[in-house]
């Protein structure tokens, strides 16, 4: 499935690569320095709505660029936790069914 959302993945990342944030020189743990600062924003942001939000938003691109830096497709990885979330869903409704 198509999703039109790959092409705001893509402008995030090309936007991200103009500005120097990744570049052949890139390791994972520079994604780790980021994504460690992002959610730092996002604890500091909590009595903000607005920018608290923008936070959340930042760390969501940080893992989507992650992504697409190892290669993969966000939207496939997205939906496979979703589905494995639904699976979790499931099997704790059968458990309490019982």
């Amino acid at each position: 499935m198509k999703y039109k959302i790959h092409k705001l993945f893509n402008r995030g990342y090309e936007a991200t690569v103009k500005r120097g944030c990744i570049t052949s020189q890139t390791k994972h743990v520079d994604f780790f320095n980021k994504f460690d600062e992002e959610t730092q924003e996002v604890r500091d942001s909590a009595n903000n709505r607005s920018e608290h939000l923008m936070e959340v938003a930042d760390v969501i691109e940080v893992g989507v660029n992650y992504l697409i830096y190892l290669g993969e497709d966000p939207i496939k990885i997205l939906e496979k936790v979703i589905e494995k979330n639904e699976q979790r869903a499931k099997e704790a409704t059968n458990k309490l069914e019982k």
